[in-house]
């Protein structure tokens, strides 16, 4: 069950019921601080898990292995197996406009064809429908506001699935499978690697936005011209004044996601690989590490908007489809870890 709720503002549903992921009204330029709305402290650990929140607030905590759907009131409403869908393990999932959870995976048995399983699972947690993309490796999965379906990942030629690599595609998907759209993202896939299970795929409207989380680079899209082009983020200013620190500092991309109002949204984490000394009460003291948690808002021109540092609130981990973002962080007492999931927004 949760814990304790802060409410931070009696109106704040009302004044903060943003934008975000392209989901409500377009006035971003003016914010600059994150508030946070309420505090929730689960009564089970989702430290590994990724995690979607739909428009009536219902959490969907996702890892490797299994998706687990959260009433907001904390009480599960059912947990969703890979095994018993017919796939390896999950690789990305998110949430539709209606509700619908997207799922996507290598299948059961495709370790020589990296054939990829696509499932669409009701709110209630029923299977409604499936496909397979042959010699398809994913990545990441997306939905439009219209339902359609965008997968970025590795796409094999017949006969070459056992190559070192492949060339990275984008797919834009009808509800049923069909294919309407594919574009080269510019990239190569290598087989083996790790892939990175933070957002590195945004939709606004007809264009596609494709963040390079290694090499700080963003490729734009445009399905109606079929223009493209690509652009480096270390010229804004607080992104290219850590990346100058790279020797020092440990940087990650941890979130990526277009605004309502078109603005870019990237969360980044830093970690100083230096030791500080830090004082405290009663004259003790202690060594660490000085991370840093840093939401930034910028243009898709690459015009810098502005920089929001994140205290207390742990990772950015979601734009809910209900216009929030979710920051996650894990609790440590004699009861054990919890997740404590902290809902705010821009203001």
């Amino acid at each position: 069950m949760f814990g304790k709720i802060v409410w931070t503002c009696p109106i704040a549903s009302f004044l903060f019921l943003l934008m975000i992921g392209g989901r409500g009204p377009s006035h971003l330029a003016t914010q600059s601080e994150i508030i946070v709305i309420e505090r929730k402290v689960l009564a089970e650990n989702f430290r590994l898990h990724a995690l979607e929140v739909d428009r009536a607030g219902a959490l969907y905590f996702g890892s490797f292995e299994e998706i687990v759907k959260l009433h907001p009131d904390g009480s599960r409403a059912f947990a969703l197996k890979a095994s018993d869908h017919g796939l390896r393990g999950i690789v990305d999932f998110r949430v539709a406009p209606d509700g619908t959870v997207v799922i996507a995976g290598p299948a059961s048995g495709s370790q020589g064809d990296f054939a990829t399983n696509v499932l669409m699972v009701s709110p209630q947690g029923k299977l409604v429908r499936s496909f397979t993309l042959p010699r398809f490796s994913v990545e990441v999965v997306e939905v439009g506001d219209r339902g359609e379906l965008f997968l970025l990942g590795a796409q094999f030629s017949e006969g070459s699935v056992r190559q070192a690599s492949a060339p990275l595609v984008i797919y834009q998907l009808g509800v049923g499978g069909e294919r309407l759209t594919s574009l080269e993202a510019g990239d190569v896939a290598r087989v083996g690697r790790v892939v990175s299970r933070n957002r590195r795929l945004a939709i606004r409207g007809r264009d596609l936005f494709v963040l390079d989380p290694a090499r700080f680079r963003l490729r734009s899209f445009s399905l109606d011209s079929g223009g493209r082009v690509e652009r480096s983020l270390l010229p804004l200013p607080e992104i290219g004044t850590m990346a100058q620190r790279s020797g020092s500092l440990r940087m990650s991309a941890d979130y990526f996601a277009v605004l309502g109002s078109g603005e870019l949204l990237l969360a980044i984490s830093s970690q100083d690989m230096r030791w500080s000394r830090r004082e405290l009460k009663g004259g003790s003291w202690m060594v660490h590490r000085p991370f840093a948690h840093v939401v930034h808002l910028f243009s898709s021109e690459g015009a810098h908007v502005r920089s929001i540092p994140v205290r207390d609130l742990g990772l950015l981990k979601a734009v809910g489809r209900d216009g929030f973002l979710y920051f996650v962080q894990n609790i440590t007492t004699e009861e054990g870890t919890r997740t404590e999931v902290v809902k705010a927004a821009l203001r």
